[in-house]
């Protein structure tokens, strides 16, 4: 899936069945994410990121937490960190010299026995040039709206 959000609506697009739905959402990221969730069953990647240092970020539930050791990612030294709570474990890598950037991200979902995992590699453009349309959704030819629903009260967002 690919999500653009411009600060009023978000397009979620599934490129491998060509489809796409637009649904109107708040004006601040936090918003938008509860909203999509709560609304929509929409739970989009990474959004835990947006609470990290607010009093949503859930630290709280950490039951352990170590330092692993540096590992090099897309040429830059990273400390790798894991994490552990009651749900879920997470692993993050962040960048050791220069700005302390997030490099990667590991999650394990340690409620489901699959054990589903979401990994990110990031990489950072810490000067980028903003043009007109870039946090907008134009459909190839052949891509097909279709509308979004929202979810039946007891439904869960994936």
């Amino acid at each position: 899936r690919t999500y653009v959000y411009d600060g009023k609506t978000v397009t979620q697009y599934a490129p491998g069945l060509d489809l796409y739905s637009v649904f109107e959402a708040p004006a601040t990221i936090a918003d938008m994410l509860d909203e999509a969730d709560e609304k929509y069953g929409v739970q989009l990647p990474l959004a835990d990121l947006f609470f990290w240092g607010t009093d949503r970020s859930n630290v709280k539930e950490i039951t352990s937490a170590f330092f692993v050791g540096e590992s090099l990612i897309a040429g830059d030294t990273c400390d790798h960190y894991a994490y552990r709570a009651p749900d879920v474990d997470f692993q993050v890598w962040i960048r050791a010299n220069g700005d302390p950037l997030t490099c990667r991200l590991v999650i394990t979902t340690m409620d489901d026995e699959a054990r589903p995992e979401y990994q990110a590699t990031l990489q950072w453009d810490l000067e980028p040039v903003l043009g007109e349309g870039m946090f907008s959704f134009a459909p190839s030819a052949g891509v097909t709206q279709i509308e979004q629903e929202p979810v039946e009260d007891g439904e869960q967002g994936g």
